[in-house]
């Protein structure tokens, strides 16, 4: 999220390193820290609380995962 920000690119490009961390770098952090965090959140309610969801998101998981270890053998 913080890479794919325009501001923050633009910043990088054009001020120093002590102005990008001191002044543009805190602020979108800190929203993108809120809005990740509220997504991620919202995610799992809606997760833990929909056996279904929970249930095929499992067993999605499971498959992947055993596919993935039984290569790494």
């Amino acid at each position: 999220m913080l890479f794919d920000n325009p501001q923050l690119a633009k910043s990088a490009k054009q001020d120093t390193e002590q102005m990008f961390t001191q002044s543009i770098f805190p602020k979108i952090f800190g929203e993108t820290a809120r809005k990740a965090f509220k997504e991620s959140n919202e995610t799992y309610q809606s997760m833990f609380t929909d056996t279904m969801k929970y249930t095929a998101i499992m067993t999605t998981m499971a498959e992947v995962l055993f596919k993935e270890l039984q290569k790494s053998k």
